[in-house]
């Protein structure tokens, strides 16, 4: 349970305790990922055979400033404290050697930030662009950005500028009343102003929504169909809310789950007292199909006229 590094260790060094915590590690004091060792030009040489982007990953923080109730990122990370548990930045002198080094070792032309919240607050943001930039480093890449945190247009010119091609938001809900539920720590027009301006500077936007929140009933469904055709996303997904272990929604009648065999996108347990599997299941087949292709093409579409 928690952070791997120190944990792993101990699993080599021979501790065999039903569960091991590991303890948290500043990003500055780890190595860098030995990429050969973990072959990972096979997920590279995968990500190009599917879209023709030779892709690999890099950590820029660790932790998150919300306890979303669906997250389980607070037992890997902590619960957010800025004095006793801040959000930790690795050095961004740092992370862009790194990128550098795998683009020249292992032919990449695209990168992905994969922490939870890249845009943890506007420095974190302006700093690694301006890096970026400085270092003449002109590679595409992508990041999620929680809606809430950089409330900014100038942040988004500067994304751009930085070459950023996509950003991923997790949306959830087009209900207020749902998302002060779960604690997403954003309101409804901080995510209208995300994608505007995202798009504004030629930015591609994905939109994640979550079904099945408790409390959620039809009318949110529908606020949810309204925001996402004011906002527009290049590209948007549908997952069934997954009480998976660590998050407010886990509970001991889950114990028996096989956590490697189902997830988000497809599970056949998730209930409310508002709405059971079945319909979640429809109503995430409903958005999926309404929105398959459509999105792209209404957006082609803008642009040519």
């Amino acid at each position: 349970i928690g952070e791997g590094e120190a944990a792993v260790l101990r699993i080599v060094g021979g501790e065999r305790q039903p569960i091991i915590r590991g303890s948290a590690v500043h990003l500055n004091h780890l190595r860098w990922p030995d990429r050969k060792a973990i072959k990972n030009e096979r997920t590279i040489d995968l990500c190009e055979s599917i879209n023709g982007k030779r892709t690999a990953s890099f950590q820029l923080n660790r932790g998150c400033k919300v306890h979303c109730k669906y997250c389980a990122e607070v037992v890997m990370t902590g619960k957010y404290n800025s004095r006793t548990n801040p959000i930790r930045t690795r050095d961004y002198r740092d992370i862009i050697n790194e990128i550098l080094y795998v683009k020249h070792g292992y032919g990449i032309n695209y990168f992905k930030i994969v922490d939870a919240t890249f845009d943890k607050d506007v420095q974190t943001v302006v700093e690694f662009c301006m890096r970026k930039i400085s270092t003449g480093l002109d590679l595409p890449w992508e990041a999620n950005i929680h809606p809430g945190f950089v409330q900014d247009e100038a942040v988004f010119k500067l994304l751009a500028q930085a070459n950023c091609e996509q950003i991923n938001v997790g949306v959830e809900s087009g209900s207020q009343r749902i998302l002060n539920k779960i604690g997403k720590g954003t309101k409804v027009d901080h995510i209208r102003n995300v994608f505007k301006w995202a798009k504004e500077y030629g930015i591609t936007t994905r939109a994640y929504f979550i079904l099945g929140m408790p409390g959620e009933v039809a009318a949110d469904h529908l606020l949810t169909d309204k925001l996402i055709e004011d906002i527009r996303p290049d590209y948007v997904g549908f997952t069934i809310l997954c009480p998976y272990p660590g998050t407010d929604f886990y509970s001991e009648k889950f114990k028996d789950i096989v956590w490697s065999k189902t997830d988000e996108y497809s599970n056949d347990f998730w209930e409310t007292d508002e709405c059971d599997n079945d319909t979640l299941e429809l109503t995430q087949s409903f958005f999926t199909d309404k929105y398959k292709g459509k999105l792209c093409e209404r957006q082609e579409k803008k642009t040519e006229k």
